[in-house]
This record gives C-alpha cells, structure tokens and sequence, in this order.
C-alpha cells in the first residue's frame, strides 16, 4: 500500500508541470486586488508554518504512511508558495516582464525539484520497506 502511495505522489507531482506552466506563461490571468492577494500570503504562510511542523514532528517515526501523507501535505503548501509567487507578481508587480519570467521560471523550477525529491525519497523508504517486508 506504501508502495502504491509513493508512486501516486510520485505521478502527481509530474502532473504538477501543467499548472506551473501556465503560471509561469502567463496562459491563465487572474484579477486579484490587494486584500484576497495579501488573504492569499496569509494563508500559505499557515499552510507552509503548519506543514513543516507536522514533517519535523514525524521526522523519527517509522511509519511510512504517515510520513507521505505529510508529505502530501508539505507539497501541497509548496504548490500554495508558486500561487503566491504567481499573485503577487501580477498583483503589485504589475505583470511578468522580462527579468520576472526568468526569476519565476527558476524559482518554479527549482520548487518542483525539491517536489520530485521527496517524491522519490518516499518511493526509495517504500521500495526499502517492500523488501524487508518480503525476506
């Protein structure tokens, strides 16, 4: 069941390369004022506060579902970090220009590395647990 888990993470986060290109050109606009954008900051600062805590408290604890299921968690609050970054751009930077693109094309980057990572640590601990699960 781990097993199955980790590769469900593991599709999920390759299915995230859509919605970040989108952001990233610009392919879905949104109107924000200040105030849903500055409720948005607010909440992914919760969410990210929140989903950190839960990963340290798990961090020693054996159990594997519970650990990609704060997983899950924390990469769901790093998705809510590229909307951020996405609201705030064109909230108060006025739209992506040149040197924004750049900037939000490395950062969305480089959050979906980290994305994929723990996506695959989980897989390499599930495949691990399968095999001493097997002997």
């Amino acid at each position: 069941m781990v097993f199955v888990q980790s590769i469900f993470l593991l599709v999920i986060d390759f299915a995230l390369i859509a919605p970040i290109s989108l952001m990233v050109l610009q392919k879905k606009p949104i109107a924000f004022s200040s105030i849903p954008a500055i409720a948005t900051a607010a909440y992914t600062t919760c969410k990210i506060v929140i989903a950190v805590r839960n990963i340290v408290k798990i961090r020693k604890k054996r159990h594997l579902s519970l650990k990609i299921l704060r997983t899950v968690s924390f990469v769901d609050a790093l998705v809510s970090v590229l909307t951020l970054q996405y609201t705030l751009i064109i909230t108060f930077g006025g739209g992506m220009d040149k040197d924004m693109f750049v900037l939000c094309a490395f950062s969305s980057f480089g959050i979906w590395v980290v994305l994929i990572g723990l996506s695959l640590k989980s897989l390499v601990r599930s495949i691990k647990l399968r095999q001493e699960n097997c002997r």
